[in-house]
């Protein structure tokens, strides 16, 4: 049976100057890692370090992220991240080990719960707000562009349950990936959000939920091709109840 999809997703993707991947592609030595390095971050507050932090990796996985706390900032010489060479001892197993389970860490690693709890839920919405406020900061040199109708999200209401359903593309009219997709209303609140792998979960449906003030929803997303790839964009206004 297909799980019906959360509302926010619990693999929020690694955005970074260097990187823009999903949290399954972990699996590289030289990532930048920075959103998620935190010696006082608790792992419920961080659903990557939930994800990595448990399973046949997670031993590594905990060393590395302790080592990478410890060499915060850049080589003052080479301006190199140093947490890139002086935990490569803990990178280099911890790539091993994800590769070589890779299986377990590929797809989404949520609750055994139906539906997310409303402590889960809330810290889910202010990981993904934080990802979507980066995100729209770079949007002047991204660029925002409407989606092409090939690919343009199809979207609806049911105002007695006070939620939505909205079905994005997994790949765009250039044969890139998706890497994640959000929603927000008139007023640039975040109503949902997912990576690709938490829209697999729902079969490439993403729910929201919305209010009795919500007149319009805007549905985004990214593509995976390259640094600036554009943000795109589509609106729909909600039918009177």
């Amino acid at each position: 049976r297909r799980k019906r999809p959360p509302l926010f997703g619990e693999n929020p993707p690694v955005l970074s100057a260097r990187t823009l991947a999903t949290g399954g592609s972990m699996t590289g030595t030289h990532k930048d890692t920075n959103h998620v390095n935190s010696a006082n971050r608790d792992d419920e507050d961080c659903p990557i370090c939930r994800k990595y932090g448990r399973g046949p990796c997670g031993n590594h996985f905990k060393a590395w992220l302790k080592c990478t706390d410890e060499h915060p900032g850049k080589d003052k010489t080479t301006g190199e991240e140093l947490h890139l060479t002086k935990c490569e001892e803990f990178a280099v197993p911890l790539a091993r080990c994800l590769e070589e389970h890779k299986g377990y860490y590929d797809g989404p690693l949520v609750d055994d719960e139906e539906e997310q709890s409303p402590d889960r839920l809330e810290e889910l919405r202010k990981a993904w707000s934080n990802i979507v406020k980066d995100l729209e900061s770079e949007s002047e040199a991204r660029g925002k562009r409407k989606f092409p109708r090939s690919i343009q999200p199809e979207m609806e209401v049911r105002y007695k349950t006070m939620e939505g359903m909205a079905a994005f593309s997994a790949i765009d009219d250039q044969g890139n990936n998706l890497i994640m997709a959000y929603l927000k209303d008139q007023n640039g609140t975040l109503l949902g959000a997912g990576s690709k792998d938490d829209l697999e979960v729902g079969g490439g449906i993403m729910r929201f939920g919305i209010k009795d003030n919500t007149m319009s929803v805007t549905a985004c997303a990214l593509y995976d091709d390259g640094d600036r790839t554009p943000i795109y964009m589509h609106t729909q206004n909600l039918p009177p109840k």
